[in-house]
């Protein structure tokens, strides 16, 4: 696959934009039936080292943006327009302890699987119960000492993740698209989100830029991401595209999963959240 260009000139068109006069009236006709369950969410994921996608694509590089539904990597820095932002939790058995996604959380707030119990083994072979509750906050499982009740230093047992649902003016066609930050990147996320929400602008309104920066963690250096403010939408079609994505996006529940290797490899993995 050719590598593609990052930056695009002002008045470039993408294929999602410059649809033949034939096809007017027929824009995205033919998906209403392609439901959440059957649709891949398209995700941009920054590459750590070890990331299983510089395997499968040889012309990919650590510390490059990767698109995981176009299967095409971003370049090391993009501008983005937040359209949406949502919170996820995601419970992970402990890596040592076999793995794989106990409960998740699409909004914050309830778990997919309520009032369960779940006997998990830590690093180091202590062995805890996790319960769900009836919901999020009863269960206490984002709190700092719920890794471990017996230890109230320990980190939070689940994993927050914020999300944001971004257009890139750099990269129309993978357009729209979800950004995660979670645990070493959460502090980048929840200042993002400080960011947006003291702006007197809409969110849609606001674009900036992301690429990445090497960090030491307790399991060597990896990847996180940057996020610096560039300015306001300046072009008044662009931010019609991202309020057309946020009125379409606010009433929907947005389901889909981080993939094991993407929320453990290669980045550190102690936890640095906070409930909100």
């Amino acid at each position: 696959m050719a590598r593609k260009a990052v930056a695009k000139k002002e008045d470039e068109k993408s294929l999602a934009t410059q649809l033949p006069d034939f096809m007017a009236g027929h824009e995205r006709h033919g998906a209403e039936t392609l439901d959440s369950d059957i649709v891949e969410v398209p995700r941009v994921k920054l590459l750590q080292a070890l990331s299983p996608e510089l395997e499968e694509n040889e012309e990919l590089r650590a510390g490059e943006w990767y698109h995981n539904v176009n299967d095409q990597g971003l370049g090391k820095e993009f501008n983005f327009i937040p359209c949406y932002v949502f919170k996820s939790i995601i419970l992970w058995r402990p890596r040592n302890d076999g793995g794989g996604i106990l409960a998740r959380s699409f909004d914050g707030k309830t778990w997919d699987q309520p009032d369960q119990e779940f006997d998990v083994e830590l690093k180091g072979g202590t062995q805890v119960t996790w319960k769900t509750g009836k919901n999020v906050e009863s269960s206490g499982l984002t709190k700092w000492g719920s890794e471990n009740p017996s230890d109230p230093n320990s980190p939070p047992a689940a994993t927050i993740m914020i999300n944001v649902v971004a257009y890139s003016p750099d990269y129309e066609e993978g357009s729209p698209f979800v950004i995660t930050f979670q645990r070493s990147s959460f502090k980048i996320g929840k200042k993002l989100g400080g960011n947006l929400k003291m702006s007197a602008a809409p969110i849609y309104g606001r674009v900036f830029k992301i690429s990445s920066k090497k960090v030491e963690g307790a399991e060597g250096p990896y990847l996180e991401p940057r996020v610096l403010g560039v300015g306001l939408v300046q072009e008044a079609g662009v931010f019609a595209r991202t309020s057309e994505i946020y009125e379409s996006f606010k009433d929907q529940k947005i389901t889909f999963d981080v993939g094991e290797e993407e929320d453990k490899q290669g980045t550190d993995t102690s936890s640095d959240t906070d409930a909100y």
